[in-house]
């Protein structure tokens, strides 16, 4: 297992999509990469050195091929990272894609669908990773359940 410092959020694209996703923006400082591959992932989580890794499969519809790699890249993360919050965006309440997500190891799955689904997903984001102040533990809120 490779332990990962307390860095930057790190979002993850599809390899299609467009770098410039409406999760990242000026105001925050996350780093956004394509990733087509598990092999494309490791890589940039190993340069980067995420605290927060945001896999966004908004655009991917359940069972397609881009879909199962998204998939594989969260099960891998949380196979070889230790202690790195795994955030799934989905498009919207999806069960099969959240279950899917959850089951391979991520921390949590955040519809988005919509601006408001957006700003919610940041503000969640946010609390994982402060810019200012002392670190704060890895993971969801106890409850599981995104802060409103």
């Amino acid at each position: 297992m490779i332990c990962i410092p307390h860095n930057p959020v790190l979002l993850i694209l599809p390899a299609g999509e467009q770098v410039g996703s409406e999760m990242g923006n000026a105001t925050e400082p996350w780093l956004t990469v394509r990733a087509g591959t598990v092999g494309d992932a490791l890589r940039h989580i190993h340069r980067h050195r995420p605290g927060v890794l945001v896999m966004d499969v908004s655009t991917l519809c359940y069972g397609s091929g881009a879909c199962d790699t998204a998939m594989r890249v969260i099960h891998e993360v949380r196979r070889r990272v230790s202690g790195l919050s795994i955030i799934v965006l989905g498009d919207c309440e999806d069960p099969k894609m959240e279950q899917a997500a959850r089951c391979r190891g991520a921390s949590v799955y955040l519809p988005v669908n919509g601006g408001n689904g957006r700003r919610e997903a940041r503000r969640y984001i946010r609390a994982l990773h402060p810019r200012d102040g002392p670190s704060r533990a890895h993971g969801p809120p106890a409850s599981g359940v995104p802060p409103r």
